[in-house]
């Protein structure tokens, strides 16, 4: 079912509503008075929580927020201006179901080759454990590893590990093992991925490379 309003021919702001054979509200859409930037709210079964806000601006997509059921949000994306006729950059991030940051980077939105659109990491993009501590923070071009990447971790034993690494098309060039902020070991790889060189250090013990 389906309700909108209008005058003279054109939709007044209030925009229109769609609801199901039970009457609850399943999508809303807010208009300003020339209809250039529309609100666009999705709701889960039943019409009461919200699952989806898409902000647009003529046909664009200049924000979108998902939600979890249990309203905190999902995924906000925000766009970051244009990339070109074909694809355009957003900003992204990805959340627990807690509201604890997952991911957030720069992405590019692309037209995928079946439907819709793909959504490539393009920038750098950090990823994040549940207790809100930094995981990766990683360089990427139109979806593969490209320059720069750091990993973090903890050992058992209460040790920090941090990995240096930079990647040519997504094939890992170097690498650096640092425990407890001091280096370990370092290596460096053919195309193939095979070792072309690759060095220890006293400090290091059995375990410590990632």
């Amino acid at each position: 079912m389906e309700e909108s309003h209008w005058e003279n021919g054109k939709h007044l702001k209030a925009g229109e509503q769609f609801f199901d054979k039970q009457g609850a509200a399943v999508v809303k859409t807010d208009c300003d008075d020339k209809r250039a930037t529309c609100t666009e709210t999705a709701y889960f079964d039943g019409g009461k929580q919200v699952r989806t806000v898409i902000v647009r601006t003529g046909a664009r997509v200049v924000k979108r927020t998902e939600y979890y059921q249990n309203g905190k949000p999902q995924e906000e994306m925000v766009a970051a201006g244009d990339a070109g006729k074909v694809a355009t950059r957003y900003g992204i991030t990805r959340y627990y179901d807690d509201g604890q940051i997952a991911e957030k980077g720069s992405y590019l939105a692309e037209p995928a080759w079946f439907d819709g659109l793909d959504y490539l990491r393009d920038g750098v993009v950090e990823s994040y454990r549940g207790d809100g501590t930094l995981r990766a923070r990683e360089t990427y071009a139109r979806g593969r590893l490209q320059g720069r990447a750091e990993r973090f971790g903890v050992r058992d034993d209460g040790k920090k590990v941090r990995e240096e690494a930079e990647y040519d098309k997504n094939t890992l060039v170097r690498q650096k093992v640092f425990l407890d902020g001091k280096l370990v070991e370092e290596s460096e790889f053919f195309p193939d991925g095979s070792t072309k060189a690759h060095k220890s250090y006293p400090l290091g013990e059995p375990g410590t490379k990632i």
